[in-house]
C-alpha cells in the first residue's frame, strides 16, 4: 500500500504545482507593503507632503511589484540589488525615482532593516 503523503504527491495537477510560487509571491507582497507602510510613516514624520510621501512610496512600489516579483526567483525589497535599481532607474520615465530610492535606502539604513553592506552598495550607486 502507498503512503497518503506518496498518494497525494502523485495525483497533482499542473495548477497545484504552481501554487506554491503563488503563495510565495503573496508572502513577498505582504512584506512588501508592510515595509512600504513603516517608509510612508518614516517620511511624513520628516514633514513631507502627503503628495510627496504617496509619490515616493508608488515609486518603490512599483519597483517591487513590477521588477523584483518577476523575476525567477521573485524576492522583496529587502532583497533588492543596486543592479535592480540601476536597471528600473534607466528604464523608468518618473523624473524623481532617484530620489524615491535615496530616501527609501536612507530609511532602511536608519531604521536597521537592512544590512550595511547592502545599503552602502545601493547608497554608492544611487550617488
Amino acid at each position: 500500500m502507498m503512503p497518503a503523503a506518496w498518494s497525494s504527491c502523485s495525483s497533482r495537477d499542473s495548477s497545484n504545482r504552481a501554487r506554491p510560487d503563488n503563495e510565495l509571491r503573496i508572502q513577498i507582497e505582504a512584506r512588501n507593503e508592510k515595509l512600504l507602510q513603516a517608509f510612508r510613516k518614516h517620511l511624513a514624520q520628516t514633514g513631507l507632503s502627503l503628495k510627496m510621501v504617496e509619490q515616493h512610496a508608488s515609486t518603490i512600489q512599483h519597483f517591487g511589484s513590477n521588477m523584483l516579483l518577476n523575476q525567477a526567483p521573485s524576492h522583496g525589497l529587502l532583497d533588492m540589488t543596486s543592479d535592480e535599481v540601476e536597471a528600473y532607474l534607466q528604464t523608468t520615465g518618473v523624473k524623481t525615482a532617484k530620489t524615491s530610492f535615496k530616501r527609501f535606502v536612507r530609511f532602511l539604513m536608519e531604521t536597521g532593516r537592512m544590512e550595511y553592506g547592502q545599503t552602502e552598495e545601493l547608497w554608492q550607486m544611487l550617488k
